[in-house]
């Protein structure tokens, strides 16, 4: 990939193609700046439909949720509408109670744009910081 853009040394879990659709372009015809996150959670949600792990990541099963504390996106080329993106979804790290994700755009062997996305389990009925649940945690080991 772009020498200036080293791939990270995350965990790859994920690969699947990415299309930008017209309606999330602006008038320039480029992705607008904040799809970008939808994109990148609509890999996550791929991700957590074909491995089996949608009931617990979002249906919250154990009573925990994970919502996004941090996020933050980096472009380096123009996301067109009707380019198809090779997409990566890394899990770079997992603790007690946090999973930090990477999802990468690429094409003809050129970094678009990554998103990087850190989830923090919580009791869903305090709201307050909890543990991962083994069968949750399997799903990044």
């Amino acid at each position: 990939m772009n020498a200036s853009h080293p791939a990270p040394s995350g965990r790859l879990i994920h690969e699947t193609n990415y299309s930008v659709p017209f309606h999330l372009a602006d008038p320039v015809g480029v992705l607008f700046f904040g799809n970008i996150y939808a994109a990148a959670h609509s890999v996550l949600e791929e991700w957590a439909r074909e491995k089996g792990a949608w009931n617990a990541w979002f249906a919250t099963p154990e009573g925990v949720g994970y919502p996004i504390r941090h996020s933050e996106a980096d472009y380096f080329r123009f996301m067109k509408h009707g380019d198809t993106f090779r997409v990566a979804l890394r899990c770079l790290s997992v603790s007690d109670s946090t999973v930090k994700f990477e999802t990468e755009f690429s094409k003809d062997g050129f970094v678009h744009a990554r998103v990087l996305t850190v989830h923090t389990a919580i009791d869903i009925t305090t709201h307050k910081k909890s543990v991962i649940p083994a069968p949750v945690r399997r799903f990044f080991e």
